[in-house]
């Protein structure tokens, strides 16, 4: 497979009434000219969990020992599963590495798990699905793989048909794939109508990309925002590393975003400093302690932060919300609207304030 342009590879996942569903996945060497590179078969493209799926091949590719950008999959799922389940998706991740050739099973393969953190690799059984291991039968020359479960003891693991992998890295033979990924969080208030105000989590990862792979930065992968909105990410991130002397780099970016209840540029600088925290160009928060940012830019490449509206809401949210040890960072020209009881009331928490004009 590795000398080869293409491959379509196969995976069945048990079902609880005996029936399995067929998860295919179909490769190619993606050519550059910036068409997608995760795409889904018609059936699943309006599907419940179509973001689900691109973002958790997505993911797991970006936790793998060499992540490698140049494949362009096709993803299907004969039937379509419900929105209820889950133990689909090891199969999609499974088939996506059979089909590049990644790992080659010398049988069949049936599959069932999920995880809750693809990028950490953490596999398990829904306890909803758990049925499903004695619904079906195993056929000879078939791999039976499953995730965890809590009922799980060595007698069990040992008598069982199924290999039980505790973290998709166990595949083959490699330790968990946390260290090879930089992460970081930043948080930014979003304002509506009082009820709905809220601190929003913007979580970004990064990992180096392999200079023989890519000879700029790969792609970002957003979720957690309308696909309007994706290349406005994307192009912050892009801007924004050309201002830094030490951004431009080989990259490999996912950016999840908690809500899309928020309208503006107001996240921008929130974002900005969630990469710069994840490439090791800010100082790390302790894992307690949160990095509160509002502000955007006319022009990222530059540096310089401009004001956003909505001081009069912002600040007392921000004052509702902060804790100890947070640091808080503001558009310069807030400082004129910042009363000085704010600032004291920050003070008494222990947290930080820090207005900014431009980022170095």
């Amino acid at each position: 497979m590795s000398q080869s342009l293409h491959g379509t590879a196969h995976c069945r996942v048990p079902r609880a009434d005996g029936s399995c569903l067929q998860v295919s996945a179909t490769v190619m060497l993606a050519p550059a000219d910036g068409m997608a590179r995760i795409k889904l078969s018609p059936a699943l493209r309006f599907h419940p969990a179509a973001e689900r799926i691109v973002e958790i091949i997505r993911s797991a590719r970006l936790a793998e020992p060499v992540p490698d950008e140049r494949w362009r999959v096709t993803c299907d799922i004969t039937p379509p599963p419900t929105p209820q389940e889950r133990g689909w998706e090891l199969a999609v991740v499974l088939a996506d590495r059979m089909a590049r050739g990644l790992w080659r099973p010398q049988a069949d393969v049936l599959a069932l798990g999920c995880s809750d953190d693809w990028l950490g690799g953490a596999l398990h059984v829904p306890l909803a699905e758990q049925a499903c291991l004695d619904a079906v039968r195993p056929q000879a020359n078939t791999l039976c793989i499953r995730g965890a479960m809590t009922t799980d003891s060595m007698q069990v693991v040992l008598a069982s048909d199924w290999r039980v992998l505790g973290n998709i890295a166990e595949l083959c033979g490699q330790a968990a794939s946390d260290g090879f990924m930089r992460r970081a969080s930043t948080w930014f208030p979003a304002v509506w109508d009082g009820a709905a105000d809220r601190l929003i989590r913007i979580d970004v990862v990064v990992r180096p990309l392999p200079t023989l792979l890519s000879a700029g930065d790969g792609p970002v992968s957003v979720f957690g925002l309308p696909r309007a909105r994706h290349e406005e990410v994307t192009l912050v991130l892009e801007h924004a590393r050309q201002a830094d002397p030490k951004g431009p780099g080989r990259w490999m970016t996912l950016v999840r975003f908690e809500s899309a209840s928020f309208s503006g540029k107001s996240c921008e600088l929130a974002l900005v400093l969630a990469d710069r925290l994840a490439r090791g160009r800010e100082p790390r928060q302790r894992p307690e302690q949160k990095l509160i940012a509002t502000g955007s830019s006319q022009n990222w490449a530059s540096g310089q932060i401009c004001n956003v509206q909505g001081s009069a809401l912002k600040l007392p949210l921000i004052l509702a919300q902060v804790g100890q040890g947070d640091r808080v960072i503001l558009p310069g020209a807030w400082r004129t609207e910042v009363a000085p009881e704010f600032l004291w009331q920050m003070t008494q928490r222990q947290a930080t304030v820090v207005f900014v004009d431009k980022i170095l």
